[in-house]
């Protein structure tokens, strides 16, 4: 019902180290487990972004959630924030998610924000396109690049107050 339901979003300023912080604390036990290093360089500027606060840290708990699940035996996840103005003018804020892990195949790329796509054994194929629909409301995108036995990088791009 998430992706076909419109939200009710309360859109405000948001630091989006906020969301991240406490994505980390929750999911602190499964990063643990997996002995993955977390590395957020540039968080002192403190981006902020115009979101609705439940929504962005639900998109940011999916992204790193599959990062981390991309990294069963360790690796590093790397969490930063860019202020970017696009070529229409438009100031938007870039939180990049990088992984480690053994990346997407290429052949999948253009499928995981599709509903029911899953590479997972026991995934659901909903978090990804959950994710998407929930920053495109909020008048932003999200973007993947991937290398085979590199990793991963998701950019949720979210508009600047």
């Amino acid at each position: 019902l998430d992706l076909v339901r419109k939200p009710k979003l309360n859109i405000t300023p948001q630091k989006i180290y906020d969301s991240v912080d406490h994505v980390l604390e929750t999911l602190e036990p499964e990063i643990e487990k997996r002995d993955i290093q977390v590395s957020i360089p540039g968080r002192e500027a403190g981006h902020e972004v115009l979101a609705d606060d439940t929504h962005l840290a639900r998109a940011v708990h999916n992204v790193v959630l599959n990062a981390i699940q991309a990294m069963p035996s360790g690796g590093k996840l790397t969490i930063r924030s860019e202020a970017v103005v696009y070529p229409n003018g438009k100031q938007m804020v870039d939180l990049t998610i990088t992984d480690t892990g053994p990346g997407i195949p290429t052949e999948q790329v253009d499928d995981i924000f599709n509903p029911l796509f899953t590479s997972k054994e026991k995934g659901t194929g909903l978090g990804l396109a959950v994710t998407n629909k929930i920053i495109e409301d909020q008048g932003g995108e999200v973007r993947v690049q991937s290398e085979r036995a590199q990793g991963t990088a998701f950019t949720i791009s979210l508009p600047s107050p």
